[in-house]
């Protein structure tokens, strides 16, 4: 049986190592990760390691909690006088059950590692601005954090920043 190397076409695999190094815009999601978006909007420092001091609050919207983070978050921003959202004009906007996806295949457990260790440093981007959040607690912090760490348990999670229990 061919490895998953072999099988993939060179053009496909030099494709994905430039999006990780942020060399093609072909993805945005690819090419605005984490730490681009975090030296960015947020001012981190990379040689220092930090955030600007003067860094305005963080609001995180997780994707596993979409609908209730996108509540709490619009009450923080509105104040005394939420502003009603309603899950169905949502779910219209957003419902991709119906469409065809091109990924077809889930990864084997050595592709997961190789994923894993190619996004190690989107993951402690993650880590930095989950911590920075202010509007989870530090249980849903945590919450969050340990879900991370069973999707890609090879990662150091020890040398990321903030608690995973």
């Amino acid at each position: 049986m061919k490895s998953m190397r072999q099988s993939l076409p060179k053009q496909c695999r030099l494709q994905a190592r430039a999006m990780m190094n942020h060399k093609v815009r072909d993805s945005m999601h690819f090419y605005y990760d984490y730490r681009l978006v975090s030296k960015l909007l947020l001012g981190y420092d990379f040689r220092k390691n930090k955030f600007e001091s003067d860094t305005p609050p963080l609001l995180v919207i997780r994707t596993e909690l979409l609908w209730s983070d996108w509540v709490r978050v619009n009450e923080w921003l509105s104040g005394d006088a939420p502003q009603p959202v309603t899950q169905q004009s949502v779910l219209k906007i957003h419902d991709t059950s119906l469409k065809q996806l091109v990924v077809t295949k889930t990864l084997d457990s050595h592709g997961q590692r190789k994923l894993c260790r190619a996004l190690a440093e989107e993951y402690r981007m993650y880590s930095l601005l989950i911590q920075r959040a202010v509007n989870l607690s530090p249980s849903e912090k945590r919450e969050t954090m340990n879900y991370a760490k069973n999707a890609c348990p090879e990662i150091h999670w020890e040398r990321l920043p903030g608690p995973v229990s």
